[in-house]
């Protein structure tokens, strides 16, 4: 019940809301809660790049590699001189076991 109350109140904040609010979730350690909000910023067609790599360091840490690989990959096709997230891109890989991968990140 309380995810479905925390959708529609997502609904009634922008972007720029939603992601510092994210912010403070992770910083308290509230995953579920940023992944929802950042979600909700990922629906949008104007969503900004940052939500990409905040959304692939959450799935990263929940383990969901693939996912991770995902958002990474969009964020760095828009940001290909990002050095953390190509760094993190490739430990997604070395952590999902695909090491020849994440050797060709380096």
């Amino acid at each position: 019940m309380a995810t479905t109350r925390s959708k529609e109140k997502s609904n009634e904040f922008d972007n720029d809301e939603l992601l510092a609010l994210a912010k403070l979730d992770i910083s308290k350690g509230n995953t579920e809660s940023a992944l929802i909000k950042i979600k909700t910023v990922l629906n949008d067609s104007k969503a900004p790049d940052e939500v990409y790599s905040m959304a692939a360091k959450i799935y990263a840490g929940l383990g969901l590699f693939q996912r991770a690989q995902a958002m990474f990959k969009s964020y760095l096709d828009k940001n290909p001189d990002a050095p953390l997230e190509t760094f993190q891109l490739g430990m997604t890989f070395f952590d999902g076991g695909q090491r020849q991968d994440a050797i060709k990140q380096v």
